[in-house]
């Protein structure tokens, strides 16, 4: 598997405290937190050779539409994508829009809930 470029993102799926041990809607937050740990998989990613483009969509106020502009024209081999329990159906929302796009593409889910329920999710 050759993966030149990697789109990691926070789907735009509402704001969401995303870290996994701690999630929930970000009205519970006074400032919005950067998102670490897609930052440390993009830092990880280049250092092999990896272009990667990160996006948090809902912070930006991004919609769906952006996001499918961006696989358009930033051409991703790989999508990451950050996942809460209470955003999970609609978050994978972006894996089933990806490869209908690009059915070559490798897509990534992580998250607490992806770490549980690997297999259900998997089969789903």
């Amino acid at each position: 598997m050759n993966i030149k470029k990697a789109l990691l993102i926070n789907p735009p799926t509402g704001l969401y405290i995303r870290d996994d041990r701690c999630q929930g809607p970000a009205k519970w937050v006074s400032i919005l937190r950067m998102p670490l740990d897609l930052a440390t998989m993009a830092a990880s990613l280049r250092q092999a050779d990896v272009e990667c483009k990160l996006m948090d969509y809902p912070a930006e106020q991004q919609t769906w539409g952006n996001f499918k502009n961006d696989l358009v024209e930033f051409k991703p081999d790989m999508l990451v994508i950050s996942i809460t329990t209470p955003t999970i159906k609609d978050d994978l929302k972006a894996c089933k829009i990806a490869k209908e796009m690009n059915p070559k593409i490798v897509t990534v889910a992580k998250g607490a809930h992806v770490t549980v329920e690997d297999e259900k999710i998997m089969k789903e």
